[in-house]
């Protein structure tokens, strides 16, 4: 959760501070290329912490459904959950 939360702080602080710098900058049109080129670097950031938050979150769960279910049941939730793991992975690399 912790680092959802950092992704979640990052994206609120790039769209808060972001666009400010860009149109504040005393440099004209090379601090307006300097703003996105962070914002760039950030979004990254950004999308690897929510992609390690979701790992940890779909780890957790797996742990909780061995440790709460029989093994029969934990296999077929538990593979249930990791096509959706997968399909989240796949779609974000996709768009990001």
């Amino acid at each position: 959760m912790g680092t959802e939360l950092l992704s979640v702080t990052i994206a609120a602080f790039c769209t808060m501070f972001g666009p400010g710098k860009a149109l504040r900058s005393a440099e004209g049109a090379q601090g307006m290329h300097v703003a996105v080129e962070y914002m760039e670097i950030y979004a990254r950031y950004c999308f690897m912490f929510a992609m390690i938050g979701l790992i940890s979150f779909h780890m957790s769960s797996f742990m909780m459904i061995w440790a709460t279910n029989n093994s029969d049941v934990a296999v077929i939730i538990c593979g249930i959950i990791l096509v959706y793991l997968v399909l989240f992975f796949v779609n974000g690399y996709r768009i990001f």
